[in-house]
């Protein structure tokens, strides 16, 4: 059996109506608060410079800013055990430092990360596990 991708873009569709990016911009707004509501996200805690990026379409957003969105999201999250892959990836040194900040935050407020980086992470009270020492 074949595992297919789904995705849905909700959005509502009136007299009013008018495709376009001004539909474009109301979608991603709406999309942005419908995850804070799910996530039970503070919207001041998902800030990751993303601000100024909120009209534009994320097929233009850069790597960097994309894992920006995903990082601010989880942030924003409130789940007290966080699972990243990579976060680091795509960052400059400036947002690599933020990043950062936030996990060792999350940490300090008694959360949970759980990291796979091939990068060094300067975070304290790490338990590093080389995956290189479990082969046969």
């Amino acid at each position: 059996m074949r595992s297919r991708r789904h995705g849905y873009c909700l959005q509502a569709r009136g007299p009013d109506f008018v495709p376009g990016p001004v539909a474009v911009r109301a979608f991603r707004r709406d999309a942005l608060a419908f995850w804070q509501r799910i996530d039970r996200a503070e919207p001041e805690q998902a800030d990751f410079g993303l601000a100024d990026l909120l009209d534009v379409p994320v097929r233009y957003l850069s790597t960097g800013q994309r894992k920006r969105a995903a990082l601010a999201r989880v942030a924003a999250s409130g789940a007290p055990l966080w699972l990243l892959d990579e976060p680091l990836n795509g960052l400059d040194t400036y947002w690599s430092c933020k990043a950062q900040a936030a996990i060792d935050a999350h940490c300090r407020a008694g959360g949970a990360v759980v990291i796979a980086s091939h990068q060094p992470l300067a975070l304290e009270q790490v338990d590093e596990i080389k995956l290189l020492d479990f082969q046969p």
